[in-house]
């Protein structure tokens, strides 16, 4: 399943709520720094969304806010070929 993130670096607390089908809000203790933010996103995706942190996979905007993510990928056979690949699309403001 590939869903879109907006992620809340520098947070007060770890929170994930969904906004639409597909389009989440989480809000991130950790800063934007070395990839803390994006390694504490997905520790809390998969606790989200009870899988396992190696079924969790940033595939866009890893530098970003908006972020899209696969959730519940099994391993190479199931990671995006270049005609799976989308652009990042905006999400509504929030």
């Amino acid at each position: 399943m590939r869903i879109y993130v907006r992620t809340n670096p520098r947070s007060r607390e770890n929170k994930v709520e969904k906004l639409n089908e597909g389009e989440y809000k989480v809000k991130l203790t950790a800063p934007p720094v070395d990839g803390k933010a994006n390694e504490m996103l997905v520790d809390l995706l998969a606790g989200h969304f009870n899988v396992s942190k190696s079924q969790i996979r940033i595939v866009g905007g890893k530098t970003a806010r908006v972020k899209m993510v696969d959730v519940g990928i099994r391993g190479r056979a199931q990671q995006s070929r270049p005609s799976d690949r989308v652009q990042l699309r905006p999400m509504l403001k929030i």
